[in-house]
C-alpha cells in the first residue's frame, strides 16, 4: 500500500489536517480535511507571540511525509492495459500495486568496484569490473576467482560451458578456465575487439556408421574499423584461428546460436546500401560462410529459441516483432508492438514466451509458436524508458528501466508486482531459477541474486 497525500497540502494551510491513509497506487483518494474550531484563550498575563517564522513540529512532519509520498508516487507505475478483444484491442486499466513484502534476496555479494556488466548462466555469474572480471558461485555468491586485466566495455565478457572469454584493454581476446580462472590462451585479431561470444558446439548430424555428436565450441568476435567489421572465429579450447569474414556495416551485438548450434545469427546496421537500415545475417559456424541475409529497416539484436530467430523491426513510427526460420531466413510470423526497442537490446525469451520491452515503457508478451500477442501493458505514464533486455521466467518478467531500477511484471497480464530501486542497476541476467543484477552508487558495490518465478 502507498500513502497518498490529500489535495490540500499542510504546506499551504495553517490548520492541521489528518494524516493521509494508505490507499492503492492506482486509485488515489483525497483524504477529507478535518477542521478544528479555534477557541480564544482564557484571560491571563500577557505573553509574547511566537516568532512567525517558526513552523510547528507537526507541520514539518506532515510536510516531509507529503514530499516523500509525492516522490514515491511519481515513480510508481501506472496500470497495464490488458487486451481482451484480439491482438489490437485495449482493455480497461487494472490495478498494479507493488508487493507488500520485498522479494527475498538469495545472496548478496560485495564486489571490489562498481560493476560494468553482469552475465550469468546456471553454472556461474561473471561480473565485469574496471580492472578485471570476477566469477561468483551461482548458489551462494561466493567468489571463485578474480582475473586482473583492464576492462573498458560492459559487454566484454562471454560465457561458454567451460570457457570465459573477455576483451582486455579493447585489443586482446583472453580465454579463462571457468573452474579456476587460469588463462587458456590469448589472441590479438587486430583492431578494436567488440562483442565476443562463445557459441556452443554444433550438433553434427549422424553419418553412416557414426551416431550424432557435437563438434568443437567456437569463440567469435568482431574486429571493427571505420565503417566495417571483420568477424573472426577461433577454437574455444586453443584459440586457434579457424576463419575470418568481412562485412560492411556496424555489428549491433554478438552472434547468437540457433538450430542446435548449426547457425549463428547477428545484426549489422549502418550498411552502405542503406545507412538507415540493417541486415540480419546467418553464418555457418564451421567456416564463416553466409547462409542467408535479410536487408530491412532498423532492428534490435536477435534472440533465438530452437530454430526461430526473433528481432524487433521499426520504421516510420511503427514497430513489429518478427520471427525468422534459422535454416533459410524465411519469415515465420510478425506481430505489431507499441514501440521500438533500443538497438542494443534484444527480445526476452523464456518459459512464458517472447517479451518485447519498448523504449517508451511498454511490455508485450507474444506466443513464440504462433506469434499471437497475449497482452501489452504500459509500465508508467511518466518519462520512463526501458534500458536493456528483459529476463523472462515462467510467471514473471524482469525489465530494466532507464531510471536505474528493475521492475518485476506478472506474465499473466502485465501487472507490476515489484519495483527494485537500489542504486544504479547493472543487468539483469538469468542464472538458473534466479536473476542477478549489479548495483552501482551504493557502498559497498554489490551483486544480488533473487528468485525468478
Amino acid at each position: 500500500m502507498t500513502l497518498v497525500p490529500g489535495s490540500d497540502s499542510p504546506l499551504h494551510r495553517s490548520l492541521p489536517v489528518a494524516v493521509p491513509v494508505a490507499v492503492p497506487v492506482t486509485a488515489p483518494v483525497v483524504v477529507p480535511e478535518r477542521r478544528t474550531r479555534m477557541r480564544s484563550a482564557a484571560p491571563g498575563p500577557h505573553r509574547p507571540s511566537p516568532c512567525p517564522c517558526r513552523v510547528p513540529a507537526r507541520r514539518w512532519v506532515l510536510a516531509v511525509v507529503a514530499v516523500a509520498t509525492a516522490a514515491a508516487v511519481s515513480v510508481g507505475c501506472a496500470a497495464p492495459r490488458r487486451e481482451s478483444r484480439g491482438s489490437r484491442s485495449r482493455g480497461a486499466h487494472a490495478g498494479s500495486a507493488p508487493r507488500r513484502r520485498p522479494r527475498p534476496v538469495r545472496w548478496s555479494a560485495t564486489v571490489r568496484d562498481w560493476p560494468l556488466g553482469v552475465v550469468a548462466d546456471a553454472r556461474g555469474v561473471a561480473v565485469a569490473l574496471f580492472d578485471g572480471v570476477t566469477h561468483l558461485d551461482p548458489s551462494s555468491g561466493s567468489e571463485r576467482w578474480v582475473h586482473r586485466d583492464p576492462m573498458h566495455d560492459p559487454e566484454a565478457v562471454a560465457l561458454g560451458p567451460d570457457t570465459l572469454v573477455i576483451v582486455a584493454g579493447g585489443r586482446r581476446l583472453v580465454a579463462l578456465d571457468r573452474s579456476d580462472g587460469q588463462v587458456l590462451w590469448e589472441s590479438r585479431p587486430g583492431g578494436e575487439i567488440v562483442h565476443p561470444a562463445v557459441l556452443p558446439a554444433p550438433l553434427a548430424p549422424p553419418a553412416p556408421g557414426r551416431p550424432a555428436g557435437r563438434g568443437a565450441a567456437l569463440v567469435t568476435a568482431f574486429s571493427v574499423s571505420m565503417g566495417s567489421g571483420r568477424l573472426v572465429g577461433l577454437e574455444a579450447s586453443t584459440g586457434e584461428a579457424r576463419w575470418a569474414a568481412s562485412f560492411a556495416g556496424r555489428p549491433v551485438g554478438p552472434l547468437v546460436a540457433a538450430d542446435g548450434g548449426r547457425v549463428a545469427v547477428g545484426g549489422w546496421s549502418r550498411v552502405p546500401s542503406d545507412p538507415s537500415g540493417s541486415v540480419l545475417r546467418a553464418v555457418d559456424p564451421s567456416d564463416g560462410s553466409v547462409l542467408w541475409e535479410r536487408p530491412g529497416p532498423r532492428r534490435s539484436r536477435p534472440a533465438t529459441a530452437g530454430d526461430l530467430v526473433f528481432v524487433v523491426e521499426w520504421a516510420a513510427g511503427r514497430a513489429a516483432l518478427r520471427a525468422y526460420h534459422a535454416g533459410d531466413g524465411e519469415v515465420a510470423w510478425g506481430v505489431p508492438v507499441a514501440s521500438p526497442v533500443q538497438e542494443s537490446a534484444a527480445p526476452g525469451v523464456g518459459p512464458a514466451g517472447v517479451v518485447v520491452a519498448g523504449e517508451t515503457g511498454t511490455v508485450a508478451l507474444v506466443d513464440p509458436s504462433t506469434g499471437r500477442r497475449r497482452w501489452e501493458s504500459r509500465l508508467a505514464s511518466a518519462d520512463v524508458a526501458v534500458l536493456g533486455s528483459p529476463v523472462v521466467g515462467a510467471t514473471e518478467i524482469v525489465v530494466p528501466l532507464a531510471a536505474s531500477t528493475l521492475v518485476v511484471v506478472s506474465a499473466t497480464g502485465g501487472r507490476v508486482v515489484e519495483v527494485l530501486p537500489r542504486g544504479v542497476a547493472v543487468g539483469p541476467a538469468r542464472s538458473g531459477r534466479s536473476f542477478v543484477a549489479g548495483w552501482r552508487w551504493v557502498d559497498p558495490a554489490r551483486v544480488d541474486s533473487r528468485p525468478l518465478r
